[in-house]
């Protein structure tokens, strides 16, 4: 995973966000089946090491004690977004398809959308 991204604006609202980098379509190599794994692999290690994202002075840095009382993106909640592609691969992955429920369980991710992701964006 790439190192954390943050603007002022995203760090005063509590949120951590991750940028992430996908195998493409675009040179012919990939397919979509390969973008929705790629995009559930990730997935799958931000469930398993969220709170180690997470710099450990950062609840202290917004004005919060401890972690727990720190806005949601802080407590660990996980929101699941993109644009244009990756809005796509996203979507798709939240959908009870074949590829998506093979790429999801193949990373140890619950196949329910509902369990997957607090938040669609």
């Amino acid at each position: 995973l790439p190192p954390p991204f943050s603007t002022p604006a995203v760090a005063a609202a509590g949120w951590l966000l991750l940028l992430l980098l996908y195998i493409a379509l675009a040179d012919g190599s990939a397919t979509f089946s390969d973008m929705m794994d790629d995009v559930a692999a990730a997935l799958a290690r931000i469930r398993k090491d969220k709170e180690t994202l997470i710099p450990p002075n950062a609840a202290k840095a917004l004005g919060y004690g401890l972690l727990s009382d720190a806005p949601a993106a802080l407590s660990g909640r996980v929101y699941l977004g993109g644009y244009s592609s990756g809005a796509h691969v996203a979507a798709a992955l939240l959908l009870p398809r074949r590829a998506s429920t093979l790429a999801l369980a193949r990373h140890g991710l619950p196949t329910d959308p509902t369990r997957l992701c607090d938040c669609v964006l």
